[in-house]
């Protein structure tokens, strides 16, 4: 039997990460956060406008940041959305032999600012064996340009000084998949 899957955000996603994000992006565009999920929502563009207002950031050869896409790190996969200055992600664990998101599934809603950094909330849905979650709290990664022989990466750097203490357990590193070699 095939997987069910959504379109998110620009993205294929598994149904119940779709839900997820859902609910998440309901919540996130309200303008009152602890209202009931009964609440109306207005998901128009222009409300997703005026709580993600335009923001462009350069690299130091000039291209455009855009941090939409998948992203890797530590056994996650990481499928980014970017409107203005607003990134949300559904992370799946990506271990191999295993259903994708089996492990671990967990969101994200954050905000990039000029000073390159991308500071947000996160929660996690889903930790198989419940042995540490789920989790909530707050993460931020510096948004970091590496050039190697004239090509840039980006790459996103966790500021925590330990990755594993509090609720932040996020990889120290994450980089877009597509940046990530072949074996």
């Amino acid at each position: 039997m095939g997987r069910l899957t959504r379109s998110v955000l620009g993205s294929t996603v598994p149904a119940s990460a779709a839900c997820v994000v859902a609910i998440l992006l309901a919540g996130c565009l309200s303008p009152n956060p602890s209202v009931s999920p009964s609440a109306s929502v207005d998901p128009s563009p222009s409300a997703v406008a005026q709580a993600c207002p335009a923001l462009e950031l350069r690299t130091p050869l000039g291209a455009r940041i855009d941090l939409s896409g998948t992203w890797t790190g530590g056994n996650v996969l990481h499928e980014m959305r970017q409107l203005g200055d607003c990134v949300w992600w559904v992370g799946q664990s990506n271990f191999p032999g295993e259903p994708l998101g089996s492990e671990v599934l967990n969101t994200f809603h954050g905000h990039i600012t000029e000073d390159f950094t991308l500071t947000g909330e996160f929660a996690e849905i889903y930790h198989r064996g419940g042995l540490l979650g789920p989790r909530q709290g707050s993460v931020t990664f510096l948004i970091d340009i590496t050039e190697v022989n004239g090509v840039e990466q980006i790459v996103l750097r966790n500021q925590a000084t330990d990755i594993r203490e509090g609720n932040n357990y996020f990889a120290a590193t994450l980089i877009r998949a597509d940046d990530v070699a072949a074996p």
